[in-house]
């Protein structure tokens, strides 16, 4: 039996908006949609709902701006906001707690141009 992608074994989590449960239906992936990284989450409440950096899986979360920008700029100990297109995406690993630096880093950054289907 292959394996299944990595994206196919994390926990999707979106917000209640339209457009974003728009985007996470396109994923084809099973998703939660949960209030709490809706619009006007705060930076606390999406990284306790992703469970950062303790989760057991990866997290997915579609939500919206300026908050992912602010989430990201964060954990990536900057002193101001990391906005990112909407649409795009960033995907942030957890850094060990022994090493100097911030909590996290960017494994890949993209534009949503760069993920349209030719």
């Amino acid at each position: 039996m292959a394996a299944r992608p990595a994206a196919a074994r994390c926990r999707v989590v979106v917000s209640p908006a339209v457009r974003a449960r728009q985007t996470a239906e396109a994923l084809g992936l099973p998703f939660e949609t949960l209030a709490d990284v809706g619009a006007g989450a705060s930076v606390g409440d999406v990284l306790r709902v992703a469970g950062w950096p303790d989760a057991a899986a990866t997290t997915l979360v579609v939500a919206h701006e300026p908050t992912l920008g602010r989430v990201a700029a964060h954990l990536l100990d900057e002193a101001v906001e990391r906005p990112l297109a909407k649409g795009g995406v960033a995907w942030l690993a957890s850094r060990p707690l022994d090493t100097c630096g911030p909590e996290a880093t960017i494994v890949a950054q993209t534009s949503p141009q760069s993920l349209a289907r030719s």
